[in-house]
């Protein structure tokens, strides 16, 4: 898993007047698998659950799933892996969550394809229908 994190600097207020808080927070994850071969195959691409107000302005700014798939590519040329996989939004079951209303699943759908699919062809993988995955090759 990598993760994509910027800086924050936060007003806090407390009975004291306030303080001033800063740190790393996370804006948005990948998961992948190391295969043999040492093949790299990516399972998710998710953004942050938490602070999103302040999360979404961040990575409205940036095409931040291309930026995490990059990381995954450039980890995987590092460490002399021969692919990158990255799984289609039709092999990723929804949550039960996600199916409990129609607005909801289409919601959900939407925003996978996007994220994998659309995604993943901007940055030069092709689909294996053998495989059932985008494929870059290294």
């Amino acid at each position: 898993m990598i993760e994509l994190q910027s800086n924050y600097k936060e007003h806090v207020a407390d009975e004291f007047g306030g303080h001033l808080e800063r740190g790393w927070r996370e804006l948005g994850v990948i998961g992948f698998n190391v295969l043999e071969g040492i093949v790299l195959d990516i399972l998710a691409i998710e953004k942050t659950t938490r602070h999103c107000d302040w999360a979404d302005s961040k990575l409205n700014s940036i095409h931040w799933e291309r930026v995490l798939i990059h990381a995954v590519v450039d980890f995987g040329r590092y460490c002399k892996a021969k692919q990158v996989r990255l799984q289609p939004a039709h092999q990723c079951p929804p949550s039960a969550e996600n199916k409990s209303s129609p607005a909801r699943l289409d919601e959900f759908q939407t925003g996978l394809k996007q994220r994998h699919d659309d995604n993943a062809r901007a940055f030069g993988f092709d689909y294996d229908k053998a495989l059932d995955r985008f494929v870059f090759d290294l």
